[in-house]
C-alpha cells in the first residue's frame, strides 16, 4: 500500500490453508495380534487365536491436512459389511471386539481416509481367527515314517478265489501296514502277526519270508473290480530304532489344513515338569512334517515325547505332546541264565526248561523265538523256530526222541 510520496506499508493476513485438490494417499494397513498390540513391530500377521477380536494399525497421510479416518471390518477389501465404518481420532491402532467376528473366516480391516480433496479406501491383506482349543483337540502328532508313503510290495486280486501271497522279503520284527478293502477279504498267516488296531491292519513278520493266505469273505459273489493289496513300511511309534533322524508328522482331523500356521518342533522327556528339551525347538514353516536330528541323543531308556507348538508369526500356543516313545539301542545282549533237561519216567520224552534275560532290560519285546540244535552254533536243528507272542523269559519244551 503506497501514499503520494511513494511510501509503502506491507500487510499480512493470518495464515490459512489451501484446500487439497487430491484425496489422501493410500495407507498401509497391518493386521495385528490382539495379544501383542503393545509391540512396536508393524509386521503383518495372517492368523491369530483370540476369539471375536480384530486389531490393526495403519500409516497416516502426512502430506494432507485435516484428514479424518474411519475404520470398519469387511469380508472383502472394499466393504464394511461386518462392522460398519466408525470414526477414530488421534489413533493409528484400533481393535474391534464383537460377536459378529467369527472363527475360521477371512476378514479385512478397512480404513477410509477423507479430506477436502476426496476419500481413499485402504485395507489389510486379510486375517483369520482360529479357535486355539479346537486346533489343539483336532491335532495328532505321529513319530516315525508315514505308514502309507513307502510301499514295500503289492499284489493284485483278479478273482474271488482264495490264494496265497508270498511278498518280497520282510524285516523280522519290523511293523508293516496292510492297505486293502478289509470288508472283502480275510488274511491269515502262520509266519506273521496280523492285527487290526483302530481301523488299521498291521503285519509283524516272524521270518523274512512270509506266506499270507487271502480269503474272500464272499467267494460266491462275482468280482466287480480289480483290487490291490499292498504292504507299506510302518515302523512302530512307541519304540523308535536308533538313527540320526527322527521323522515327525502331524495332521488335523478330516482334511483340515491351516496354511497360515507355522510350527515349532522339539523332543523332551515325558512328564518332565522342568520342560527341559533333549532336542531344542526348531521352526517349521507351513509344512506338516519335519525330520529332527537326534544323532546326539544317548540311549538312556528315557521315555520321550515329540513337542509341537502351533504359531502365528507373532507368538505360539502352548505345546502339544505326541504319544510317549523310547529310542531303542542296537547294542542288545541275550544271556541264557539256566537250562535244565529231565527225562520222563518212560524214557520217551525230555522236558527242557530254559530261562534267559535281555540287556538292556527296558527294551520293548514284541515276541520271542526259540529252537533247539545239537551244536552250539545252531547247526543240527532238531525243532523249528517257535514264536511266542509275549514278553515271557522262560520256556518249557517237551521233546520226543
Amino acid at each position: 500500500m503506497y501514499n503520494n510520496a511513494g511510501h509503502f506499508l506491507s500487510l499480512t493476513t493470518e495464515a490459512f490453508k489451501v484446500p487439497s485438490r487430491y484425496p489422501p494417499s493410500k495407507s498401509f494397513v497391518y493386521d495385528k495380534d490382539p495379544e501383542c498390540t503393545n509391540s512396536e513391530n508393524n509386521a503383518d500377521i495372517d492368523i491369530h487365536f483370540k476369539s471375536n477380536t480384530l486389531c490393526a494399525s495403519w500409516t497416516e497421510s502426512h502430506h494432507h491436512e485435516n484428514v479424518s479416518y474411519e475404520i470398519g471390518i469387511g469380508t472383502t477389501n472394499s466393504t464394511d459389511d461386518i462392522i460398519s465404518f466408525e470414526g477414530v481420532k488421534n489413533a493409528v491402532t484400533y481393535c474391534f471386539n464383537s460377536s459378529t467376528i467369527k472363527a475360521h473366516l477371512r476378514y479385512f480391516f478397512v480404513v477410509r481416509a477423507s479430506c477436502n480433496g476426496g476419500t481413499t479406501l485402504s485395507s489389510s491383506d486379510g486375517i483369520t481367527i482360529e479357535d486355539a482349543e479346537k486346533l489343539r483337540k483336532s491335532l495328532t502328532i505321529n513319530v516315525g515314517d508315514n505308514c502309507f508313503e513307502s510301499k514295500h510290495d503289492s499284489v493284485t486280486v483278479y478273482s474271488n478265489s482264495s490264494f496265497t501271497w508270498h511278498p518280497n522279503p520282510l524285516l523280522v520284527g519290523q511293523r508293516y501296514s496292510l492297505q486293502f478293502n478289509d470288508n472283502d477279504y480275510a488274511l491269515h498267516s502262520t509266519d506273521a502277526s496280523i492285527t487290526n488296531e483302530a481301523g488299521f491292519v498291521y503285519l509283524t513278520p516272524f521270518s523274512s519270508h512270509v506266506e499270507i493266505s487271502i480269503i474272500p469273505r464272499r467267494p460266491n459273489k462275482t468280482l466287480s473290480r480289480i483290487d490291490t493289496l499292498s504292504i507299506h513300511n510302518c515302523p512302530r511309534t512307541d519304540a523308535v530304532m536308533k538313527s540320526d533322524k527322527l521323522p515327525v508328522s502331524w495332521k488335523f482331523d478330516g482334511q483340515a489344513k491351516y496354511p497360515s500356521l507355522a510350527y515349532m518342533i522339539g523332543v523332551g522327556k515325558c512328564n518332565d515338569r522342568n520342560s527341559s528339551l533333549v532336542v531344542p525347538y526348531q521352526p517349521v514353516n507351513h509344512q506338516m512334517k519335519h525330520s529332527l536330528n537326534i544323532s546326539g541323543i544317548e540311549h538312556t531308556g528315557d521315555i520321550l515325547v515329540a513337542k509341537l507348538k502351533m504359531c502365528s508369526n507373532s507368538h505360539c500356543l502352548t505345546e502339544i505332546d505326541s504319544e510317549p516313545f523310547t529310542i531303542e539301542t542296537n547294542e542288545v545282549k541275550l544271556y541264557v541264565d539256566e537250562t535244565k533237561a529231565n527225562r520222563d519216567a518212560n524214557l520217551s520224552c525230555v522236558n527242557i526248561n530254559a530261562t534267559w534275560r535281555i540287556v538292556p532290560e527296558n527294551l520293548k519285546i514284541l515276541f520271542h523265538q526259540y529252537s533247539m540244535a545239537v551244536e552250539a552254533d545252531g547247526h543240527g536243528q532238531v525243532i523249528p523256530w517257535i514264536t511266542m507272542e509275549d514278553s515271557a523269559s522262560t520256556i518249557q519244551v517237551q521233546y520226543e526222541n
